[in-house]
């Protein structure tokens, strides 16, 4: 046995990338390897399992339980135990369904230390059965198809006698249900209250496809001719783009500027999503001459390190210091706010009817209704992501929204978004959607109709914005 466990890691066969990544799982709690599709992270992931079982025999740990999961049964017979049939050498050890044992699983022989891979499928809906078990390490194939709470529980479960550090290792593509949560705490870093003690325990390691030498050419050529928008996610880890998302039309590098000074002829708007338990969300805008918005000023209330959780500020302290944000010289055209914020709260003072609008009123901050109709606010905001013209690869070259870098939550919220499951034209109201639905508002009143066709290339200032006369359209700077 002592041969077999010093050559483990040249029987894993590990890129380099995938080297790095056993590097990092090695010395962190929390281990996500991917991004895109194509680096061998399944192959990863079963492989550090099998190292981990063996090195933990070499220590003398006997009978160590691990455990693998797919999102479902069929994935995971395709992805995980039908390659561990081919790959993994015989005289290690055996796939079985001991049902006196643990059940179904790669099991360990005795001289390799009589340890076991589990191996799962993660039932949604049902995740509460693993709160009572015990695991030395927990991998999970594509992460971003589970919710937060499936992390939590798996992380609960990570004990094991004489291991003092228990592994949680992961591979995903962007994309799915748990994109939002994943990028936080993987790539943005961005943790609840209860993680932030431990956040140096996560690691992320990107990888591409050009990470793995041994992709076949039909595999890479699939790669090549994807959409462009499933490009950005498979071919490339863009962690803006995956399936489901609701505003693809998004790219950072074009619509998030740096701020300038607003010039003082455009016209300027104020929306607000009001929020207690969950964030309010307060945006102001300038519209310049042709109708192209941009926001410019943010005031978002959630609470540090948790995103979708609200900061439980009085509506009128709200009211204050937004009012308190606007200069001397902003000449606001009008403020729109949901009008679920008139609703009646019940008694105020003096016997008066009151509701969040009232509390805004009496700090001087007056705003008008706008209901919430949720179909034409995402068509308005896909209209003003795409504006005027898109290249032949979709990628917006005019867009009618651009947004300034300051508006930090915008920016990370609206490329996270999904469309509602049950119907593709509304947002998931799930998500973080507060943000979205602020800038909706104004949508909603300032409505958008795009020129789809254009003749000649569009000269640009050093806005972006279109420098001349073009196809019926004047641009902001020859007025």
């Amino acid at each position: 046995m002592s041969k077999q466990i010093l050559n483990i890691d040249s029987l894993c066969s590990f890129t380099d990338k995938q080297q790095l990544a056993t590097r990092e799982a090695d010395t962190h709690a929390f281990t996500l390897f991917g991004g895109a599709r194509g680096p061998g992270k399944s192959y990863w992931l079963r492989w550090y399992s099998l190292r981990f079982l063996l090195l933990m025999a070499s220590l003398g740990m006997k009978r160590v339980v691990t455990v693998l999961f797919c999102e479902d049964y069929p994935t995971l017979i395709d992805r995980q135990v039908s390659k561990m049939r081919e790959e993994f050498p015989s005289f290690i050890g055996e796939i079985a369904d001991r049902k006196k044992d643990h059940g179904f699983g790669f099991y360990l022989k005795a001289q390799y230390g009589s340890g076991v891979i589990l191996l799962r499928n993660l039932d949604e809906g049902n995740v509460e059965k693993y709160q009572s078990s015990e695991f030395a390490l927990a991998a999970v194939d594509e992460l971003t198809k589970s919710q937060v709470r499936i992390f939590d529980t798996l992380r609960g479960s990570l004990r094991w006698p004489g291991i003092k550090a228990p592994k949680f290792i992961a591979a995903t593509n962007p994309g799915g249900i748990g994109a939002h949560w994943v990028k936080n705490y993987f790539i943005d870093r961005i943790y609840p209250e209860e993680l932030q003690d431990i956040a140096y325990m996560f690691a992320f390691v990107p990888a591409l496809p050009t990470d793995n030498p041994h992709l076949d050419e039909s595999y890479w050529a699939m790669l090549q001719h994807l959409p462009a928008t499933l490009a950005k996610a498979w071919l490339h880890g863009d962690w803006n783009i995956f399936e489901g998302q609701a505003f693809p039309e998004f790219y950072d590098y074009i619509h998030v500027k740096k701020p300038f000074e607003i010039p003082a002829g455009w016209e300027r708007f104020v929306s607000i999503d009001w929020g207690y338990a969950k964030p309010f969300a307060i945006y102001w805008h300038a519209e310049d001459p042709d109708g192209v918005i941009y926001t410019y000023r943010e005031f978002y209330g959630c609470e540090h390190g948790r995103p979708n959780v609200g900061v439980k500020m009085i509506a009128s302290e709200v009211a204050r210091q937004a009012l308190a944000m606007e200069g001397d010289n902003e000449d606001v055209s009008f403020r729109v706010a949901d009008n679920s914020m008139w609703a009646n709260m019940g008694s105020g003072r003096e016997g008066k009817a009151t509701c969040i609008a009232d509390e805004f009123f009496e700090e001087g901050f007056d705003i008008i209704p706008c209901t919430k109709d949720r179909i034409q606010m995402k068509q308005q905001i896909h209209m003003r992501l795409k504006g005027y013209e898109e290249s032949e690869a979709n990628v917006p070259e005019d867009p009618a929204w651009y947004i300034f870098d300051n508006c930090v939550n915008l920016i990370r919220t609206l490329p996270a978004i999904c469309t509602d499951k049950s119907n593709p034209e509304k947002l998931d109201t799930q998500g973080e959607d507060h943000a979205i639905d602020s800038c909706g508002y104004l949508f909603l009143k300032r409505p958008f109709s795009p020129i789809v066709h254009r003749e000649h290339k569009i000269e640009r200032d050093i806005f972006g914005r279109p420098a001349k006369k073009v196809a019926g359209r004047l641009s902001w700077m020859a007025r």
